[in-house]
């Protein structure tokens, strides 16, 4: 059972983690869509791993002697067409100016969103039953044992708007 509870409350931090990166990465979209502004930058590195490709970029927001670095992951052709020392067009949020993408890369974060939603939409029933077993375990360990019996009877009743319904239940103690 410690187990499983393990497992449940580390896949709800991981389904929490994907949510909130998610409506991070949502909110800094919209903020470069609505107050970026572009400034050109020169690419300074480049670094491949095993399936991805980045790009490192150096810019000095308008108004600022402090430049800036950004890395960002691109796609294949970008890397190639990219060389350093090469000049490339940055959009930037003034307001915090490590906010930066290269400018027409700049695409809503479906991606991330479409991850953390499928994440926690098949989570959460899982949980819900783990959470329900956990429970039903921790109070069948506090108030008895498992018995066979039968329902000898079943009466439903009205309680001032309350159905309740009271069961006779037959069994013999081990």
């Amino acid at each position: 059972q410690i187990i499983l509870f393990a497992f449940v409350l580390v896949a709800g931090v991981v389904g929490i983690v994907f949510l909130v990166l998610s409506l991070i990465t949502w909110g800094q979209w919209i903020s470069l869509e609505r107050n970026g502004v572009i400034t050109e930058g020169e690419i300074t590195d480049q670094l491949t791993t095993e399936n991805s490709f980045y790009v490192t970029v150096t810019f000095t927001p308008e108004g600022s002697d402090t430049p800036q670095e950004v890395t960002q992951i691109v796609d294949g052709l970008r890397f190639r067409q990219s060389p350093v020392g090469q000049p490339i067009n940055m959009l930037y949020l003034p307001s915090a100016p490590t906010v930066a993408v290269i400018a027409d890369t700049s695409t809503a974060p479906i991606r991330d969103s479409v991850i953390a939603v499928f994440w926690n939409l098949a989570f959460i029933p899982f949980a819900v039953w783990a959470i329900r077993r956990a429970l039903a375990a921790w109070q069948f360990a506090r108030h008895g044992e498992r018995v066979l019996g039968e329902v000898v009877t079943a009466k439903p009743r009205d309680d001032e708007g309350i159905l309740k319904v009271d069961v006779r239940y037959h069994f013999t103690p081990s």
